[in-house]
């Protein structure tokens, strides 16, 4: 299941000025991810889906998802997953027992940008 409760769109994680392909792909990822159970998500790492844990010492966003109450991230390890392989971005979020709950969507890869 997918839950949107700490969703928050804002810099640098908005979906204004993607491509027209990015709601579909977002859709079906979604869907897809709905389906499937935690441990089918974090087993498909070399996958399109390509979900893992973040590491935000090494992201653009070191303080992680400071908006969602510490109580609830103690012990949690913030993930993310592909929405395809490279054109549309990622999903950042949590786990909470059967549940992802998405943090942000990142269509521009801003978590982790390209290493120039």
């Amino acid at each position: 299941m997918v839950s949107f409760l700490y969703f928050r769109e804002r810099d640098p994680f908005v979906t204004t000025s993607v491509d027209k392909t990015y709601a579909g792909a977002l859709l079906e990822r979604l869907t897809d991810v709905c389906g499937m159970t935690v441990r089918q998500m974090k087993e498909h790492r070399h996958s399109p889906l390509r979900c893992h844990p973040i590491r935000f010492a090494e992201a653009s966003e070191k303080a992680g998802f400071d908006h969602v109450n510490a109580d609830l991230l103690d012990g949690t390890e913030a993930y993310q997953f592909s929405l395809t392989s490279n054109k549309h971005g990622r999903v950042h979020g949590f786990f909470v027992g059967s549940v992802f709950y998405v943090v942000w969507v990142d269509p521009r890869h801003a978590l982790h940008p390209a290493k120039k």
